[in-house]
């Protein structure tokens, strides 16, 4: 069962569907997208441009410093999150942490110490949201865009063999451009 908040609601992360099916979002690795939901865990819809990555918060989820260092770095590279406040992701000496912001949403006033390096604003960071571009929406049929399922076919062999030869005749073709 999930766990609910004071008022009796239950708590989750959304990622808009505009990002999801963005191309920045489809080039993140697994790690990234682990992090951006762990980043966004954080996020209440009051503190955007106050969220943290810090090693001490994130060891649980990741396998070394190093995982969680690329992660942020293509978070970044694909424009998802943005540096806010410089600090440090080690949280040593009680040093302030390096400050993100989800891209998608304004960026919240920050009440904390630490250099801030942008301002709050209630317009998102990034508005420029490309879509996916894929031989499907070309109209070419790729192996994620096969030729549509027939029963005729299925249930004959002879007709099965001819659309197993048109399948990858499709897909090398959709190789080859």
């Amino acid at each position: 069962m999930a766990r609910e908040n004071k008022r009796g609601k239950t708590k989750f992360v959304g990622i808009p569907h505009y990002v999801m099916d963005s191309a920045s979002y489809a080039e993140l690795s697994g790690n990234a997208v682990k992090l951006l939901t762990l980043m966004l865990r954080q996020y209440n819809g009051h503190n955007n441009g106050n969220l943290t990555a810090t090693w001490d918060a994130m060891q649980d989820h990741f396998g070394s410093n190093n995982t969680l260092r690329s992660a942020l770095k293509s978070l970044q590279d694909n424009r998802l999150i943005e540096l806010t406040g410089v600090g440090t992701t080690q949280r040593k000496g009680g040093k302030p942490p390096t400050l993100f912001a989800i891209t998608w949403a304004g960026v919240d006033e920050y009440r904390g110490q630490g250099n801030v390096t942008v301002k709050a604003s209630p317009k998102p960071l990034r508005t420029d949201w490309r879509p996916i571009e894929t031989k499907k929406s070309q109209g070419a049929k790729t192996a994620l865009n096969p030729p549509r399922f027939d029963a005729k076919t299925a249930l004959n062999p002879k007709k099965q063999h001819e659309s197993k030869v048109q399948k990858l005749h499709y897909t090398q073709k959709a190789a080859n451009g």
